[in-house]
């Protein structure tokens, strides 16, 4: 990775954070739906960077979320967990020449269809971890998935749109 490539991402982190922060923090649909757009940063990180600095990223990156949202390290916790699982996903799915590392997990250079389930895998599990660890174990069981289901429909639904208007698709 370059410096510039480095700075970019420095960028992107405070953007997504400040955005996180400052709108969606208190934007909450029907008390069961929140947006997480912050786990776009970690989605977009690229392909070559080392499991153990992607989990030191994580978090870094949930543990400034915990700070904001007085959650005490579930952020961090499910940052994580996440950024733990994504090498996995991507030698599960990589193509039989592996990824280019020059490029990073978008709309554009993957595709819809590609990113699209990639965001839903990643943000589910992000939010699954947040809302069991949140609600203590299997408590209110329903509800949680409730929350979980909706939240990852509403966030990926929103980092799928913000992918559209940044990264737009080649044609």
């Amino acid at each position: 990775m370059s410096s510039r490539n480095i700075f970019i991402q420095i960028i992107l982190l405070i953007v997504f954070l400040l955005v996180q922060i400052i709108l969606f923090k208190n934007l909450v649909v029907f008390n069961v739906a929140f947006c997480f757009i912050y786990v776009s940063f970690l989605l977009m990180l690229p392909f070559d960077i080392d499991r153990l600095f992607l989990m030191l990223i994580g978090f870094s990156t949930g543990f400034m979320v915990d700070i904001f949202y007085d959650t005490l390290g579930i952020h961090a916790a499910s940052c994580v967990l996440i950024m733990y699982l994504r090498p996995m996903y991507f030698k599960l799915v990589a193509p039989q020449g592996g990824y280019d590392v020059r490029i990073i997990p978008s709309i554009r250079d993957m595709g819809f269809i590609w990113y699209a389930v990639f965001t839903l895998i990643f943000v589910f599990i992000h939010h699954l971890t947040i809302f069991f660890l949140e609600a203590g174990g299997g408590k209110m069981f329903f509800y949680t998935l409730l929350k979980v289901f909706f939240s990852t429909l509403f966030s990926s639904f929103v980092i799928i749109l913000v992918q559209y208007i940044f990264y737009p698709p080649r044609r």
